[in-house]
């Protein structure tokens, strides 16, 4: 009978931690991911005001066009429905146009300006994800505290990148494909 009411009591704080603290958690960085990429997408719009790069450019509008669909997808994208979109709207050739159109910037200062941003709206998604999936909140524990165990915390954070652009990558192009 002290088993089952101690188990009553685990579930029950399990259950206060999740409404007290787990769920306005994803809210509160729900906002932050989206008012982090409306961000992004206003310094991209002020390199096209000052002339850096052309408004009507196909590179301007499909990165603009992938920041607003990241912005759309924010408040949708949890683990459970990227892996259901992947697995029942499966497209093998899905082009990373966000990637492609930065690399076809002319100009280098404002091709690594416009490839840091699309990396940090990335790292705003993926960081997403893993906020909204508690799954994901243990496997991220697990694989940073084995690979900083067996390689330290430099190759930690390589894999940490490596992670956030090919997780962003993928969660940009399920956004551009449902908002696109």
């Amino acid at each position: 009978m002290i088993d089952f009411i101690h188990s009553i009591e685990g579930l029950g704080a399990v259950a206060v931690f999740v409404v007290i603290l787990a769920w306005p958690l994803q809210l509160a960085l729900e906002d932050r991911a989206r008012d982090a990429i409306f961000e992004r997408r206003e310094r991209l719009f002020d390199l096209a005001a000052c002339g850096k790069l052309d408004f009507a450019s196909p590179e301007y509008r499909a990165i603009r066009s992938s920041f607003e669909a990241c912005i759309g997808y924010a408040h949708k994208i949890t683990l459970g429905r990227l892996v259901l979109q992947r697995l029942y709207k499966f497209r093998p050739n899905v082009n990373n146009t966000t990637a492609l159109s930065a690399e076809r910037i002319v100009d280098e200062d404002v091709r690594g300006q416009v490839k840091r941003l699309v990396h940090e709206v990335r790292r705003e998604v993926f960081v997403l994800l893993v906020a909204r999936s508690p799954l994901l909140w243990i496997l991220a524990i697990a694989v940073l505290t084995s690979v900083t165990a067996t390689k330290g915390i430099i190759q930690a954070k390589s894999t940490c990148v490596a992670m956030t652009e090919r997780f962003g990558a993928l969660i940009q192009a399920e956004a551009a494909a449902s908002f696109g």
